[in-house]
C-alpha cells in the first residue's frame, strides 16, 4: 500500500474486510505448514528446503484474492506507466522463496498459538510484505527474475536501470474518490 493512501478515512474498515476475505486462503497455508512442513523440516536437505520454499512461495504468490489498494505499492517503472494497466506486469519485489521461508519460520515460532492467531500473523505478513507488488513491463519483469535473490532483491532494480516511481494518477484518483472506495 502506498504511504499516502494510509490516510483514507475508511482504510481500516477496508483492510479489515480484506483480511476477512484472505483468511480462508491463509488458513489453507497455515494448515499445510503445520500438518507436514513442521514435522519434517529439520530432516530436509538444503535442496529439499529450497524446493519446499519454492512451492510455498508459489502458493503465496498466487494466493487469492489480491486487492490493488493493499497489495499494489503505488509504484511502477517509468516504462510501465506508459502502458495501460492491463498491459502492465505485477512484479513481486519480495523474493518468493524468501517470503515462504519467513512465513514458515513465523508459523514454527508461533506453532503453539491457535489457528486463528496464526492466520492473523500470516495475513499481516502477506498484506504488508509478501503480497506487495510494483508494476513493470513484461520485459523488465523477465530481466529482474534471474537477478533477484534474497541477498540482492533491492539492488536488482538499480542494476537494471529500473527506478519504480509513484503512480501519481492512481494515487490521486484513490485520494480524490476515497468516499467511493470498496473492495472488489
Amino acid at each position: 500500500m502506498h504511504e499516502r493512501l494510509k490516510k483514507i478515512k475508511n482504510i481500516k474498515a477496508l483492510r479489515k474486510q480484506y483480511e476477512e476475505d484472505l483468511n480462508p486462503f491463509i488458513l489453507l497455508l497455515v494448515r499445510r505448514v503445520k500438518s507436514s512442513v513442521i514435522l519434517f523440516i529439520d530432516e530436509y536437505s538444503v535442496s529439499q528446503k529450497a524446493a519446499l520454499y519454492t512451492s510455498i512461495g508459489a502458493d503465496i504468490f498466487y494466493m487469492s484474492p489480491k486487492n490493488v489498494l493493499f497489495n499494489y505499492s503505488g509504484k511502477a517503472s517509468k516504462a510501465a506507466l506508459e502502458l495501460t494497466v492491463n498491459n502492465r506486469t505485477k512484479e513481486h519485489f519480495h523474493v518468493r522463496k524468501l517470503c515462504a521461508e519467513k512465513v514458515v519460520k513465523k508459523i514454527i515460532e508461533n506453532k503453539e498459538k491457535c489457528e486463528e492467531e496464526l492466520v492473523n500473523i500470516i495475513t499481516t505478513e502477506y498484506i504488508d510484505v509478501c503480497g506487495q507488488y510494483h508494476y513493470t513491463t513484461s520485459s523488465e519483469n523477465n530481466d529482474l527474475k534471474p537477478n533477484q535473490t534474497a541477498e540482492n532483491h533491492t539492488s536488482a532494480y538499480k542494476d537494471l536501470g529500473i527506478d519504480p516511481i509513484d503512480d501519481e494518477k492512481w494515487i490521486e484518483a484513490n485520494l480524490k474518490n476515497e468516499h467511493k472506495l470498496k473492495l472488489n
